[in-house]
């Protein structure tokens, strides 16, 4: 579970054997693309269209519009980045520029976006399932643990050297 996880949150580069994420698909597809970039975006529930300027994606779930991470909405702060007065943190002078119109390349990165959220929200179920056969099952106690050696606590180095702790484990890998 962990792998797909990662193979989908890293849009196929991370745990290749997975799939193919060139070849991975949701529900969301575009009804229209953006004629212009757009000024705006809104989401209507009820009819579960992501209106995206005059564009429009069907079949979004309200469950990926809603989604969060902390205080953090991926979509919403996807498109906040991308429409023609950028919402958002400025880093820099280059958060001015933009392309002078929508283009397919966006149009496909949205729908990823939304899709990577269709296919996390459906692993919940599962997740919540593993989490609870983890909890039920025998668990560690602290004084099963080893104790720490002193070296093993030491920060990591500053100048690039290796820690304590690596120079350890390139030991034990010779």
């Amino acid at each position: 579970m962990g792998e797909r996880l990662l193979w989908l949150h890293t849009y196929g580069e991370r745990y290749t054997h997975v799939g193919d994420f060139r070849t991975f698909q949701g529900t969301a597809r575009w009804k229209k693309d953006p004629s212009s970039y757009p000024a705006a975006h809104a989401y209507d529930p009820n009819t579960r269209t992501l209106q995206v300027g005059d564009g429009a994606v069907e079949a979004v779930a309200p469950e990926a519009w809603d989604f969060r991470i902390g205080n953090f909405y991926p979509l919403r702060n996807w498109l906040d980045r991308r429409r023609q007065n950028p919402g958002g943190r400025k880093s820099g002078p280059l958060d001015g520029i933009q392309p002078p119109q929508w283009s397919a390349d966006l149009s496909r990165e949205l729908l990823e976006l939304v899709w990577v959220l269709e296919e996390t929200l459906k692993s919940y179920p599962k997740q919540e399932d593993l989490l609870d056969r983890i909890l039920k099952g025998p668990l560690f106690t602290a004084e099963e643990l080893p104790t720490p050696e002193e070296w093993e606590r030491q920060p990591p180095s500053e100048d690039g050297e290796e820690s304590p702790v690596e120079q350890a484990e390139l030991l034990q890998e010779s």
